[in-house]
């Protein structure tokens, strides 16, 4: 997802990591899923792109009914 948003934004990984404020080898291993990132790592590279990542939580089971 992140690559496609990239890719749209005619972005390179140098530029992305460079406006991200991270290196480039950490945005192509995010991009490849080769390494997890951290929830900050991720806040900056969807920073640079103009977006922001949202997360929630959900029940595992809903709950039952009585």
């Amino acid at each position: 997802m992140l690559k496609d948003l990239r890719v749209r934004q005619g972005l390179t990984r140098v530029e992305l990591a460079d406006r991200a404020g991270r290196s480039e080898s950490g945005v192509e291993a995010i991009e490849t899923l080769s390494r997890a990132p951290s929830l900050s790592y991720l806040e900056d590279v969807a920073a640079g792109l103009g977006y922001k990542p949202v997360v929630r939580l959900v029940p595992l089971k809903a709950p039952r009914e009585p």
